[in-house]
């Protein structure tokens, strides 16, 4: 989408296949289809935008009840003169929620691994935060401070980094975030970070040990990863990486098949446990045909390996090949 020439093509591409797909894998591609439509909006033309009008239509009418449940993730379409109508609707079942429950929406939404949807949930973040100035003053000075604060400042802090080399836009729309949240007290107010750790203790040589560190890594790193790259590049690789472990796991398109039966081998136990969200992005790789066909060739490295204007993300890929070849 962020290629001008293949924008709108490709947008049509995705209508077409929402249309094909069931209710409820719609209903997963409802917030990102929301969130593209406002982010590329300009970009498409005026065929492609009636065709947009048509399948929100179509969607709201058909998926009525579905969307109703998530109408508090969705981005909104008030930029959109096109969409007002559907916008009006869905304005008024988001008034509905309480302010609380609307800015925990908004948190909700800015965990999201779509750039375009955090993007378009922070936009709607720091408008938030200025319109509601006394009620996020409020809850974030009582005697026992809204949870929702310590929530908030934590994904924030962690969606800036976390997306930092994908797109500037997002740190900016953060850090304005953080701004219009204050100065906030450090001993009443803490935002920690969950830690997942995974523990190997045969350095790799017992298969179950290293079955269970490649599914913590396809889990917490490389989905994640894959997800929020901007470079269809990087995604390629990404890919293949996936496709490999997952084979190496011994996983294949027969977990799908053997629904009924999973309980009779390990390593369907160890896919079904897995979130469905991640089993849904991992699937296509279960058949996937990635191969690398160029060798990455790497430049003689001379130390120090820091140079100005270089970013920490070249800094350490660069550092770890180099230490790779030793």
């Amino acid at each position: 989408m962020e290629i001008p020439e293949l924008c709108n093509q490709a947008f049509v591409s995705w209508i077409a296949m929402v249309s094909t797909l069931g209710a409820d894998e719609v209903l997963a591609l409802i917030e990102p289809t929301f969130a593209i439509m406002v982010r590329y909006w300009p970009s498409f033309t005026p065929s492609s935008q009636i065709q947009a009008h048509d399948m929100i239509s179509k969607l709201l009418k058909t998926q009525a009840t579905s969307i109703r449940e998530v109408v508090h993730a969705l981005p909104s379409l008030e930029s959109i003169p096109l969409m007002s109508k559907f916008e009006d609707e869905i304005s008024r079942l988001k008034h509905q929620l309480a302010t609380k429950h609307q800015l925990q929406a908004l948190v909700q939404r800015s965990r999201h691994e779509n750039l375009t949807v955090v993007e378009r949930a922070l936009v709607e973040l720091e408008q938030f935060l200025e319109k509601n100035q006394d009620f996020v003053h409020d809850i974030a000075v009582n005697e026992q401070p809204d949870p929702i604060i310590s929530e908030l400042v934590r994904t924030l802090l962690d969606t800036s980094v976390h997306m930092a080399e994908s797109s500037d836009a997002i740190v900016v729309l953060s850090a304005r975030c953080i701004g219009l949240l204050g100065c906030l007290d450090p001993t009443r107010i803490e935002a920690p970070r969950e830690k997942k750790e995974v523990l190997v203790l045969s350095n790799f040589q017992e298969l179950d040990e290293t079955v269970d560190f490649v599914m913590f890594f396809l889990q917490e790193v490389l989905v994640k990863s894959f997800l929020s790259a901007g470079n269809p590049r990087a995604q390629g690789f990404l890919a293949y990486a996936m496709q490999e472990l997952l084979k190496f796991c011994g996983i294949n398109s027969s977990v799908i098949l053997r629904n009924q039966e999973k309980h009779a081998n390990a390593r369907y136990l160890k896919w079904f446990a897995l979130p469905e969200s991640m089993r849904n992005n991992l699937t296509p790789f279960l058949t996937s045909k990635y191969v690398v066909t160029a060798a990455i060739t790497q430049p003689e490295v001379e130390y120090p390996i820091y140079r100005p204007g270089m970013s920490h993300g070249q800094w350490l890929r660069t550092l770890v090949h180099d230490l790779l070849q030793k």
